[in-house]
C-alpha cells in the first residue's frame, strides 16, 4: 500500500518526480507517521472524551469549554503564529545555536505574555468567579510548557515525523489513561484541567530528549538580539495575522460564553469537536508540502507556481471530503457516544463543518502569503476579517443564538478568503487559484492520473 501511495497519490497531485530534488519517498513515508498519530488519536478520543464529557455533566464540561476557549485565544502569543515560518528558517539556517536560543527566548516571553493576557481578558470581560480563576491559573501552566516547541519545529524541518509522532502518541496515551483513571475514581474538574495542561510537558520532555539523543546541546544555544529583532521586524505581519485569525475562529465561543451561558457553549464546542476531530487530513497534508513548496521557493524552481496550484487544488478537494465526513458522521457519533443533553450540537454542525472547506483553503493561501514575502498584505486582510467576524458575532448572536455564531464564523471566514484579496492586485491571484481548484476537471485529470500510475505498478 505505502508502494502505491509512494508512486502515484504524492507525486500525481503535485506532480513532482524523483530527479526534481524532492525525495517523495520521505514524503509519503513523513506523512504516513502523521496519519497515523491523527488517526491513532481520533480512535481514542472517540470513547474517551465523550466518557469525560458525559461525566462532567454540561455545567462542568461548560466551565471547562470556557477556560479552554481563552487558553485557544491567546495561545497565539507563544506560537506567534510563526510555525511555517520558523520551519524556513530552520531549513535556512540548520542547528544553528543562535537560532535556538533566540526562539526559545521569543516564545518563553510569549508564554509570560499570554498569561497575563488571558487574566487580564476574563477580569475585564469574565464573571467573579474564583472556581474560574482557579482553573484559568492552571491552564495558563500550559503556555510555560509549550515555550520549548522549537525543537519541535526543528525536528519537523528535518523532517523527524516519525519520532514526532511517537513522541506526541506516547504522551496522548499516558493523559487519556490519566483520565480513565479521573472518571472512575469520580475526580473533580480541576483535576481534568490538569491533565489538559501537563499533556504538553510530556511531549515536550520527549522532543528534548530526542533532540539530546542526537547530539544537540542546549546548553550551548545562546540568545542573539540582533537576529531576534530581525525575526520580529520580517514576520510581525505573519504575528498580527495570526492573532487576527485566531480571534475570528474563536472569538464566537468566547462571546457564547459571555452573551448566553456556559451551558450552550458546552454544545456548541461538541460540534465544533465532531468537526475538527477530521482536521488532521488538512494539517496532515500542510505539515508534509510546506517544507517542499518552501525548499521549490527558495530554490526559484521554474515549476513553483505549478506546485502551489496543486497545492490549492488539494486543499480544496481535501476540505469538501472533510466537509462530507462531518455531515455523514455526526448524528451517528452523537447518538452513540453521547447524553442526550449533549444532542442539540447536531443541529450546529451542519452550518460549522462548511469551516473545514474554508481552513483548508486558508491553509493554502498562508503558504502562499509566507512563500510570495506578502505577509503584510495578509495582516491587513486579517484584521478587517477579525472586525468583521467580531461584528458578525456579536449582531448574529443576538438574533439567533449558538445558530448565529456558526453562521458568522463562515461568512467571515469567506469574506477574507474570496473577496478581500481582490482590492490589490498583488493579492487577486488567490482568488483566481481558488477559484480553479474547483475545477472538476483538475480533479479527474489528477484521479486518472493516480488510476493510470496504479496499474503500470
Amino acid at each position: 500500500m505505502m508502494k502505491i501511495i509512494n508512486n502515484s497519490v504524492l507525486q500525481k497531485i503535485l506532480n513532482i518526480n524523483m530527479h526534481e530534488g524532492i525525495s517523495v519517498k520521505n514524503a509519503t513515508f513523513n506523512t504516513f507517521w502523521i496519519v497515523i498519530e491523527k488517526v491513532l488519536r481520533i480512535g481514542i478520543a472517540f470513547f474517551v472524551t465523550p466518557m469525560v464529557t458525559n461525566y462532567l455533566g454540561l455545567t462542568d464540561y461548560g466551565q471547562y469549554t470556557y477556560v479552554t476557549t481563552y487558553y485557544n485565544l491567546f495561545i497565539v502569543f507563544v506560537d506567534l503564529g510563526l510555525g511555517n515560518a520558523i520551519v524556513k528558517e530552520f531549513i535556512k539556517h540548520k542547528d544553528n545555536p543562535r537560532v535556538h536560543g533566540s526562539l526559545y527566548i521569543l516564545r518563553l516571553f510569549g508564554s509570560i505574555i499570554s498569561s497575563l493576557s488571558m487574566f487580564l481578558v476574563y477580569v475585564v470581560v469574565g464573571e467573579e468567579d474564583t472556581s474560574l480563576l482557579i482553573l484559568m491559573g492552571i491552564a495558563s501552566l500550559k503556555f510555560i510548557f509549550i515555550s520549548l516547541g522549537s525543537i519541535d519545529l526543528y525536528l519537523q524541518s528535518i523532517s523527524k515525523f516519525k519520532t514526532i509522532s511517537i513522541i506526541r502518541n506516547i504522551a496522548y496515551l499516558m493523559i487519556t489513561v490519566m483520565q480513565i483513571v479521573f472518571v472512575l475514581l469520580k475526580l473533580p474538574l480541576m483535576y481534568f484541567m490538569i491533565s489538559f495542561s501537563i499533556e504538553i510537558l510530556l511531549v515536550e520532555i520527549g522532543m528534548f530528549i530526542t533532540y539530546k539523543n542526537q547530539g544537540g546541546q542546549i546548553q550551548k544555544w545562546e540568545i542573539d538580539w540582533k537576529y531576534l529583532v530581525s525575526i520580529l521586524k520580517d514576520y510581525y505581519p505573519i504575528i498580527i495575522t495570526a492573532f487576527a485569525s485566531t480571534v475570528s475562529l474563536r472569538i464566537s465561543q468566547i462571546l457564547i460564553g459571555e452573551m448566553i451561558n456556559k451551558e450552550s457553549l458546552g454544545i456548541y464546542s461538541i460540534a465544533i469537536k465532531l468537526t475538527e476531530i477530521w482536521y488532521f487530513a488538512i494539517s496532515s497534508v500542510n505539515a508534509v508540502l510546506v517544507p517542499i513548496l518552501l525548499g521549490k521557493k527558495e530554490n526559484n524552481d521554474k515549476k513553483y507556481k505549478s506546485y502551489m496550484q496543486r497545492m490549492f487544488d488539494l486543499m480544496t478537494w481535501v476540505g469538501l471530503g472533510v466537509v462530507l465526513l462531518v455531515i455523514v458522521s455526526t448524528q451517528i457519533l452523537l447518538y452513540l457516544l453521547y447524553d442526550p443533553v449533549y444532542w442539540d450540537a447536531g443541529k450546529y454542525v451542519l452550518i460549522y463543518s462548511l469551516n473545514m472547506l474554508t481552513s483548508a483553503q486558508a491553509v493554502a493561501t498562508s503558504v502562499w502569503y509566507l512563500s510570495e514575502n506578502l505577509q503584510k498584505f495578509s495582516m491587513r486582510i486579517s484584521i478587517a476579517g477579525m472586525l468583521l467576524s467580531f461584528f458578525l458575532n456579536y449582531i448574529l448572536i443576538r438574533l439567533f443564538g449558538v445558530y448565529g455564531a456558526a453562521s458568522a464564523t463562515i461568512l467571515s471566514s469567506l469574506f477574507i478568503l474570496w473577496i478581500l484579496p481582490l482590492f490589490s492586485k498583488k493579492t487577486r491571484p488567490i482568488v483566481f487559484m481558488l477559484l480553479k481548484s474547483l475545477n472538476l476537471f483538475n480533479i479527474y485529470r489528477d484521479i486518472r492520473q493516480i488510476i493510470k500510475q496504479n496499474k503500470i505498478s
